[in-house]
């Protein structure tokens, strides 16, 4: 077993034959974003060096991965461009009775992830779904004073954007 865990002398910590360390405990109570970060990092490189180890992945292919890691991290450091379009849909959206987040394929547990944060900054309701699943009558929710995001996969962007039109 690995844990990832800001306290090692807790129950299963403690119990772990590794463990890799987050800065948890100096975050507050409830939005543990940079512990959430380095502990989905620290799960990703491990999940290239399993796929190494056990031979599903070549070194080309955890060669690849690196390289989109790496890339996440130069795309974060450019978010500091889009502050001031946050500001203005915040200042638009603040007292939205939700905010959905929706996404498809891939990117349904980042909107979870989003909608989580939304919550705990915030302190206000939100939803991450997968789109289809909205579809199915939670659009209804939608007007011109409810926010919805969407993180579409590939293919599904033409559905969304129609999608979009309609709600």
């Amino acid at each position: 077993m690995t844990s990832s865990s800001p306290a090692p002398s807790t129950r299963v910590p403690a119990a772990a034959r590794r463990l890799i360390l987050t800065d948890a405990k100096t975050e507050g109570p409830s939005a543990k974003s940079t512990s959430y970060i380095q502990a989905i990092t620290a799960v990703y490189l491990l999940a290239i060096a399993i796929g190494l180890a056990n031979g599903h992945l070549t070194a080309r292919q955890a060669a690849w991965w690196d390289t989109q890691l790496e890339k996440t991290v130069q795309k974060s450091a450019q978010l500091g461009g889009i502050t001031e379009q946050m500001y203005q849909l915040a200042a638009q959206y603040k007292n939205a009775p939700i905010h959905h987040c929706l996404a498809a394929g891939p990117n349904v547990g980042t909107v979870e992830e989003g909608a989580l944060k939304i919550i705990e900054m915030a302190w206000v309701p939100a939803e991450g779904r997968e789109m289809e699943d909205f579809l199915h009558g939670r659009y209804r929710e939608v007007d011109e004073t409810t926010p919805f995001c969407w993180s579409p996969a590939g293919a599904v962007q033409g559905e969304a954007d129609g999608y979009a039109r309609f709600g």
